[in-house]
């Protein structure tokens, strides 16, 4: 079966691509390792990584996510691991929660402001991940 990609698709695609090659080449990789960096990751990309909304890349835009997607994700860790980026991205989204977003978030926030608090919970759980 071919995998064919929608405008958006292609369009994010090529935004990571763009991304990774200036902003995490492998030469980066290589500076966190010798400076023996203990998070493993350069806060500033991660940074930049969130402003492109791929932290929510799972989310549901009704969320405040960028609703991409597993396939979305694919294609962003696609595009990664061409240049061997070091990021929390894979680690910081956890599918159980993301399968269950609609269901936790529409049950347990229904009332006013409800979704406001769903995002302070998610900030919460993973501040460093989600809003560093």
């Amino acid at each position: 079966m071919a995998l064919a990609l929608n405008d958006e698709q292609r369009f994010l695609k090529q935004t990571a691509a763009e991304f990774f090659a200036q902003q995490a080449p492998i030469a980066q990789l290589r500076q966190l390792r010798d400076q023996h960096s203990a998070d493993g990751f350069d806060r500033a990309t991660w940074q930049e990584m969130v402003e492109l909304g791929w932290s929510g890349i799972l989310i549901p835009e009704r969320f405040g996510g960028s609703d991409f997607g597993f396939l979305g994700l694919a294609l962003v860790l696609e595009e990664s691991g061409r240049t061997l980026a070091a990021t929390p991205l894979p680690e910081g989204i956890d599918p159980a929660l993301v399968i269950d977003f609609d269901y936790y978030a529409d049950h347990r926030y229904r009332q006013p402001g409800g979704i406001p608090q769903a995002m302070a919970d998610l900030r919460d759980l993973a501040p460093d991940l989600f809003w560093s």
